[in-house]
Formats: C-alpha cells, sequence, structure tokens
C-alpha cells in the first residue's frame, strides 16, 4: 500500500482483499491527499468504511450513501459494576413497537437518554462499551470520558439524504472545486 494510505485494523479483524484493492484505487484518484481503511471497512462499489481528504476535488460518489451518516458517543450513567447484559437483552427481546422502548431501558431512572429510535440499516449500529485501559492519560483526560461507565456507540444512517446526493452526482471523475455542478 502507498504511504498515504492508512488502514486501522488490530489484526485480530478479517478485511477482504477486494476492500483492500478499491481503497488502494481511492488513494491514487487526483486530488487525494489521505485514505484511511476505519475497522469496518468492507467492498462495495467502492469501500464502505473508509475516510479520504482531497484537494481540489469532491468525490460525492466514494461517500454515496454514507453521506450525512452519524458517529455518537452517550454516556448512560451506568457503572459497569451494575451493567448485567442479561438484563439488556430480554428487556431489549420485549420491544415490539417505539412506545416498548422507553418501557424496555432497566436503567431509565439512571440513565440521561431519553429517546431511542431506528438507527438505519447496513452497517449501522448501536454497541454498549467500557473503557477498560487507557493509553494515553493525557489525551483521554481532555475526552471527558469515565473509565467504568458504560457508554453506548452509535453509528445512524442518513435516512435516505445519502442516497439521494448519489443519484444526482454518480461521477467517477469527480467534481472540480469550483465547477458549476460542485457549486449546485
Amino acid at each position: 500500500m502507498n504511504e498515504n494510505l492508512i488502514l486501522i485494523s488490530s489484526g485480530k479483524n478479517w478485511v477482504e482483499q477486494t476492500a483492500k484493492d478499491q481503497l488502494e484505487g481511492v488513494s491514487k484518484l487526483p486530488g487525494v491527499i489521505r485514505t484511511v481503511g476505519l475497522p469496518d471497512i468492507h467492498a462495495g462499489k467502492s469501500p464502505v468504511g473508509m475516510a479520504f481528504l482531497s484537494q481540489g476535488r469532491y468525490y460525492p460518489h466514494l461517500i454515496g450513501n454514507d453521506i450525512g451518516c452519524g458517529m455518537g458517543l452517550f454516556e448512560t450513567g451506568v457503572k459497569l459494576k451494575k451493567y448485567r447484559k442479561s438484563k439488556w437483552v430480554s428487556r431489549l427481546n420485549s420491544i415490539h413497537e417505539l412506545f416498548d422502548i422507553w418501557i424496555a431501558n432497566p436503567y431509565k431512572e439512571e440513565s440521561p437518554i431519553t429517546d431511542l429510535g431506528t438507527i438505519g440499516s447496513g452497517n449501522h449500529f448501536a454497541e454498549f462499551q467500557c473503557v477498560e485501559q487507557i493509553l494515553n492519560e493525557k489525551l483521554f483526560a481532555g475526552l471527558n470520558i469515565a473509565k467504568g461507565q458504560i457508554h453506548l456507540l452509535v453509528h445512524s444512517g442518513s435516512r435516505n439524504y445519502g442516497q439521494n446526493i448519489l443519484r444526482r452526482y454518480c461521477n467517477p471523475d469527480g467534481l472540480q472545486e469550483e465547477s458549476e455542478a460542485a457549486m449546485a
């Protein structure tokens, strides 16, 4: 792989060769300065689960459906020692409609998360996490994340916004920064 390409992977997760090849192709596009494959990278029409920086040219087709997707990390207010996966699983399995979501929250009295809803499909997810090990104390201190607390990490969808942009600007050559199409 070339010097403006980074693949973030623990070595424990498998990354298919097609995704790596697609990532390499993106890194060679005109104006691309840096290309990063994220841990969830997988093959698509272009690699899904990547980020890139370009100068002088936009590539909306590379972002595609992910335009408008979001990532958020939320503190639940629940300490690790009180968290029980089985408790969450039984409550979540009882959800049959959106109204049931608040009722299913086993920590609703402790948690600042008051509304949950749909996050989209595909590679979108919500997962509970807890910091187990701190590698850089100084950097961690500035993040305002509590060790020993359960957090909720959410990757949400754009709810069709990205698909609409993809349809309008599906051009593999990209758009020149000052072009009429880029200004539209």
